[in-house]
């Protein structure tokens, strides 16, 4: 799925950066919030009087705490403003398009997983797409992710995810440590459709090889294999559906 880009001036650019920053802190958090605030403006009708002015949109929708001080005033470092020039202005998302919720954990009225309320201050008890989380604001939504240490929980309102899948959204982006976009597409089945390309060098991260090159060689087969291995997968060297979903799974 590709994403929606905005053109931006840099003085914009750095004040939406500033306000990611109050928001989440590093630059991971930045990118999901920059993600999720594009999300939003294009997925919720309350938004819809803002058109394609993003920047307006994280100024003045009041979606975001003293938004306009912050903005103004707050700090955003070199690596937070480009952060957020890959999401906004080159569609690098690092959430689908249809997470469109976080909130800081005061904000939030309870939890729920799999039916039961349990600790909302306990991140472990945030299950992917089974954590139902209910805030101050009245807004209810499911669990997507923290995508650091210290962020918000972000997840997504069923109008949102409706919304996305009736309009042809399924794939997810997948994303590096760093929370940079590595792959935006369906994911390959490595070493028979996909030997090159950035899905590889995901794989190759995973696994604890060197991830900067992007070719699935005998070495990747064979430490694909102990992966496998030592997963409870088939150790059959193939980078498959089950394969992915057990990676995936341990990266959260």
């Amino acid at each position: 799925m590709s994403f929606k880009t905005y053109a931006l001036s840099e003085e914009k650019l750095i004040k939406i950066a500033r306000l990611c920053v109050q928001e989440q802190g590093s630059v991971a958090g930045v990118r999901a919030e920059a993600s999720q605030g594009a999300n939003l403006l294009e997925t919720n009708s309350k938004c819809l009087r803002f058109g394609d002015d993003i920047y307006s949109f994280f100024r003045n929708s009041r979606w975001y705490y003293e938004s306009e001080y912050y903005m103004d005033h707050g700090s955003a470092s070199s690596a937070a403003i480009e952060a957020v020039r890959d999401v906004l202005c080159k569609g690098e998302r690092v959430f689908p398009q249809y997470v469109d919720e976080h909130d800081c954990i005061k904000d939030i009225e309870w939890v729920k997983t799999d039916g039961k309320y349990v600790e909302k201050s306990d991140r472990s008890n945030y299950v992917k797409g089974k954590t139902v989380i209910h805030n101050k604001m009245g807004s209810t939504y499911t669990f997507y992710a923290f995508p650091a240490p210290g962020c918000d929980p972000f997840g997504y309102t069923k109008n949102a995810y409706d919304y996305v899948m009736s309009h042809g959204g399924s794939s997810e982006p997948i994303s590096d440590d760093d929370g940079r976009v590595l792959v935006t597409a369906t994911l390959p089945e490595l070493y028979k459709d996909c030997p090159k390309g950035s899905a590889v060098r995901l794989w190759r991260q995973i696994i604890g090889m060197k991830s900067s090159y992007d070719i699935f060689n005998a070495a990747v087969k064979k430490n694909t294999k102990i992966w496998q291995s030592e997963h409870g997968l088939k150790a059959d060297g193939i980078v498959g559906k089950n394969t992915w979903a057990a990676a995936l799974n341990s990266l959260k």
